[in-house]
């Protein structure tokens, strides 16, 4: 093999490395994006649901109180 082939395949192969190190930080910072919407999702669904059950207390109480009132 020539010396200018065996420096273009080592320039290649270098290359290439550079890329898929490239691809794969390209990979992990939107892996982190993902993670970062996920978790900001998670958090909005956790207060979804506090307030909805907070609600349905509210509801609950309402109709017992009625309930109560109504006995007496």
């Amino acid at each position: 093999m020539s010396e200018q082939l065996k420096g273009a395949t080592v320039n290649l192969s270098v290359d290439q490395r550079f890329t898929q190190k490239n691809n794969l930080a390209a990979e992990i910072t939107a892996l982190d994006k993902n993670f970062d919407t996920l978790q900001g999702a998670q958090s909005v669904i956790a207060e979804l649901l506090i307030e909805e059950n907070w609600g349905l207390i509210e509801e609950r109480q309402q109709r017992l109180i009625e309930l109560v009132v109504q006995a007496k």
